[in-house]
């Protein structure tokens, strides 16, 4: 019997939400193939854990799932419902957040699940904070949107990160969400936006599990305090007489036709140990629940056993979120992207040896490209690295031409010098290493130009101008916005003096007095220089990106080909202007 009762609060709080619960049994014995005693029914099923989902079912799950998944790029209309769901969600916490608190205030009793949420609200809050803050209005429609499936119109990686959680019942691991993520990618690779998307996916997925609980504290909450009310009320009447007792039950039967098991839990507890006329009130609630084929044991054994799920899935979904926000993604989005293997076959040996935010850099330039020209980021990656294999060719082969020419006798050696030689070597070295064709200006350029791909004309001249003319771009900003104060000014002037024109002002204020005339004009351009100057500035701050330099990782050490030499100027005077030396010179080893 318990299956009944624990159905029938599921099925209210799924009337709720209009959003896909947890993945029914059917679904994982189809896709999974689970060799568990799972139900028909998923309530009736014993409570998931994360070890009883083995790698194998995980990795076939995945790979159905990729199977089933269908993507668009179509651009969604207005608000998208990615930030819909989170809005609601946000909406949903804070209600029932509020409702166990004056529950707690006025001294009712709670039950675990409710007890966690209090205990832990202020941290959920936080992570919804973080998704939103995190998740700007247009990353939707950055995203490969799903046309099929239970998450249709969410992001396809919010469809993924979904189902694992539903899979695993909340408790996230790093085994189990690499394992899931990489079955995922043997049939349908993502991208390095949806790789780096994971982490606020996940959090977005389980802020929707703890939601799903919350649902049902809400509505369980909000019978409760109608039974409490009318708890109230029948107490009131026993004082009275029997004849308002009956009045107050025939009254409430009419308003609730079909009486929840909260409710009825709720009222029987307040009216345990009452007045004797009461009984009747018993009486009416044992034939309401006899309709449903139930009694007051079963409620009692199904809400607790609700009870006992909500909480598991509560606590894993609050354990998981504070997994999520200290576990270190640097390396997960590494393990996990396609583009990553590929990468790093660089021929010149330099990718690997960068520090993560040149390689991340390199990554996103890559996604950057691929995305302008509506091609696939592995295509682009690919060609990326073909281009460098065959720089890298040219380069062995100059070597070794260059060593036979080294051999050679000296008067017969007509060939380069040897810094000349070095030069081409440094530059061909330099082609043959993949990041030449992501991040330096030539090298996309024959990129582009090899694998026959569009150039972004506006970010092309944004750069050349960035890189080419600073100078003219900073200076000319000036200069413009400067004119243009000069020249509002002296017309305002000249109109307010009734002057046809600004040239007629100042040849007249010329003829009067020359010395007054270029104080004049200078004060007005020396005021709006400042003004320029400060608006140039604010311009250049905000549409301007820093470009960051190319490192390399020398965490570990600088290894012995990269060594060099500092050689600093000193005079030595005295023995403590020695011992400050040397303290400078650990300090710059350091």
């Amino acid at each position: 019997m318990q299956r009944v009762s624990s159905n029938s609060s599921m099925q209210r709080s799924a009337s709720q939400s209009a959003f896909p619960r947890n993945v029914s049994a059917e679904r994982l014995e189809e896709l999974v193939e689970l060799g568990e005693a799972l139900s028909t029914n998923k309530d009736a099923a014993p409570v998931p854990k994360a070890e009883d989902v083995s790698a194998t079912h995980l990795d076939h799950y995945a790979i159905t799932l990729a199977n089933r998944h269908r993507v668009t790029t179509a651009k969604q209309r207005g608000k998208p419902l990615l930030i819909q769901r989170v809005e609601q969600n946000v909406g949903i916490l804070q209600q029932a957040y509020h409702l166990v608190t004056e529950a707690i205030m006025s001294g009712r009793r709670i039950s675990s699940a409710e007890e966690w949420l209090a205990d832990n609200y202020w941290m959920i809050n936080e992570q919804m904070h973080m998704t939103r803050k995190h998740l700007p209005p247009g990353y939707s429609n950055e995203m490969l949107l799903l046309e099929n499936t239970e998450t249709a119109g969410f992001p396809r990686i919010y469809g993924l990160v979904f189902n694992l959680i539903s899979l695993v019942n909340a408790q996230l691991s790093e085994d189990n969400i690499c394992q899931f993520v990489k079955s995922y990618q043997k049939v349908s690779p993502l991208t390095i936006g949806e790789i780096w998307g994971i982490p606020i996916m996940l959090r977005l997925g389980l802020i929707e599990n703890i939601r799903l609980v919350c649902d049902e504290i809400i509505a369980n909450r909000k019978d409760r305090n109608t039974a409490d009310l009318w708890a109230d009320k029948l107490l009131d009447a026993a004082d009275v007489s029997s004849k308002d007792v009956v009045q107050v039950l025939y009254t409430m039967s009419q308003s609730i036709p079909k009486v929840s098991h909260a409710f009825v839990l709720q009222i029987l507890q307040r009216l345990q140990g009452s007045d004797p006329l009461l009984s009747v009130i018993t009486t009416w609630l044992e034939q309401q629940l006899s309709t449903q084929g139930l009694d007051v044991d079963d409620i009692n054994r199904g809400e607790r056993y609700t009870n006992h799920l909500n909480l598991v899935r509560l606590r894993n979904s609050i354990i998981s979120l504070r997994f999520v926000n200290s576990y270190s993604w640097k390396e997960f989005v590494e393990d996990l992207s396609h583009l990553e293997a590929i990468l790093r076959k660089d021929p010149a040996g330099i990718y690997a040896r960068q520090d993560f935010e040149t390689r991340d850099m390199c990554r996103r330039a890559l996604e950057g490209i691929a995305k302008a020209n509506k091609k696939d980021e592995k295509d682009v990656a690919l060609s990326v690295l073909r281009l460098a294999q065959r720089a890298h060719t040219e380069y062995v082969t100059l070597q070794r031409q260059f060593q036979q020419d080294e051999e050679l006798p000296e008067e017969s050696n007509k060939g380069l010098t040897r810094e000349q030689q070095c030069y081409i070597l440094d530059f061909a070295l330099r082609k043959s290493f993949v990041g030449y064709y992501l991040l330096d200006e030539h090298g996309i350029s024959v990129l582009k130009t090899t694998e026959n791909l569009k150039v972004d004309w506006s970010t092309y001249i944004s750069k050349r101008f960035q890189v080419d003319a600073p100078v003219f771009l900073f200076l000319g900003g000036i200069a413009s916005i400067t004119l243009f104060f000069v020249s509002v000014v002296l017309s305002l002037l000249a109109s307010s003096l009734n002057y046809s024109s600004t040239w007629w002002f100042l040849y007249e204020q010329a003829r009067q007095s020359l010395l007054v005339t270029l104080i004049l004009l200078l004060s007005v351009t020396l005021t709006g220089s400042q003004l320029a100057i400060g608006l140039v500035n604010s311009i250049i701050v905000h549409l301007m990106k820093p470009r960051m330099i190319p490192r390399m990782d020398f965490q570990n050490g600088i290894p012995d080909p990269y060594r060099t030499m500092v050689v600093v100027p000193t005079m030595i005077t005295s023995m403590d202007g020695a011992h400050e030396l040397v303290n400078d010179f650990r300090a710059r080893f350091l």
